[in-house]
Parts: structure tokens; sequence; C-alpha cells
């Protein structure tokens, strides 16, 4: 099954979060953003019962993933 992520992502002055295409929330503090995406991803997985996780992309178009549900 394919996994949902949920991107936190730089966005001048601070972070943003969306999936896909779909802009959540915007100007976070970056552990703030991280914190809130894990919780979506998390609530998601309990809802749906789908892999989600978390994408946090870096200015350098690098991404490390955390928060993974299975």
């Amino acid at each position: 099954m394919k996994r949902t992520l949920i991107d936190v992502e730089p966005d001048s002055p601070g972070w943003k979060i969306r999936v896909g295409v779909c802009l959540l929330e915007r100007n976070l503090e970056k552990v703030v953003a991280i914190e809130r995406a894990s919780r979506l991803a998390m609530e998601r997985h309990r809802a749906t019962g789908q892999p989600t996780g978390v994408a946090i992309h870096t200015l350098h178009g690098g991404a490390t993933l955390v928060g993974l549900h299975d």
C-alpha cells in the first residue's frame, strides 16, 4: 500500500506543511511544523489504517522521513 507523506518544507520566513499540492499551514517554526505534521500523520493512520509519514525537506533538495506509521 502506498504511503501518504505529509511534507514539511522551508517557506520564508518559516516552514510550511502540505499534503500533495494542498497547503495546510505556513510560516511556522521548524519544530512546530514537524510536531503538527507528525500528529497529522498519526491521526490519518489511525483513521484509515494506511501507511503515513512525514518528509522533512531541506533547502538543498534532500528529504528525511520521520514519524512513519505502518
